[in-house]
């Protein structure tokens, strides 16, 4: 059974691997940023990745979006591979893409390692003299599907080594990782809670401290409403004479 790659990871392949056609002095000119490693295996940027400019310092944005990236990874994850004990762990052709925001670099490795027994499970196989011929498109796709691979996606397809240059944003080591660290860092309790819950304390102490003189209490009050009372054989107050307001 031949592996069937979509056309979006084709058309992805295609287009990034064809930076290394040009000569060098061509990518020199163009600022492109691909050149071949001392073991042998092609280097591009990471478009999965912010870039940072060597001359200006700045950085600049992915070539793909998230979406665009979990589209692509979602794209591979969907590829069947015959890969022995490997092929039911739902990696699929993942090793082709560069890690990213959507795949760590963990999975891009492990991948790469699926990869490399597709590989060498079809060469044992002597079923096509490369991993390119083995890959076929679905002819029930389309007519999208039934156009062939591009000459630089069909030579990389042959090896998965292609070391992606590029790194994440460096972080401060002292932030904190988790969301719930990052909104509560500096704040005395995690959540704020109900009014009632934050005033429970300073009203249950309240509370204890009128029990505690709650024999005086009653007595401060009998004692004053006794005094109040009126006495029937007190005299009564004499009271002015009324005058008219006119």
């Amino acid at each position: 059974m031949a592996t069937v790659l979509p056309k979006i990871l084709r058309d992805f392949r295609a287009r990034e691997l064809s930076k290394i056609l040009p000569s060098a002095a061509q990518l020199n000119a163009a600022g492109a940023a691909t050149q071949t490693s001392s073991t042998g295996s092609t280097r591009i940027s990471n478009p999965f990745l912010p870039w940072c400019n060597p001359k200006t310092g700045r950085w600049a944005p992915p070539l793909y979006s998230r979406r665009r990236q979990k589209e692509l990874v979602k794209a591979a994850r969907s590829v069947e591979l015959e890969s022995g004990s490997l092929a039911n762990r739902g990696i699929g052709a993942i090793g082709l893409l560069p890690p990213g925001s959507k795949c760590n670099a963990k999975k891009v490795e492990e991948g790469k390692l699926v990869w490399k027994e597709v590989v060498e499970s079809a060469a044992r196989a002597n079923a096509a003299p490369s991993v390119a011929e083995s890959i076929t498109e679905a002819s029930t796709a389309g007519p999208s599907s039934s156009e062939s691979l591009q000459p630089p996606a069909s030579a990389i397809l042959r090896s998965a080594d292609v070391e992606w240059v590029g790194r994440l944003r460096p972080v401060d080591e002292g932030a904190p990782t988790s969301v719930t660290s990052r909104l509560y860092s500096n704040k005395k309790r995690m959540f704020k809670g109900h009014k009632w819950e934050r005033a429970m304390e300073s009203r249950k102490r309240m509370i204890r401290v009128r029990m505690r003189d709650m024999k005086d209490r009653v007595e401060r009050f009998k004692n004053h409403y006794r005094r109040r009372r009126p006495n029937p054989l007190r005299p009564p107050a004499t009271r002015k004479r009324e005058s008219l307001p006119f």
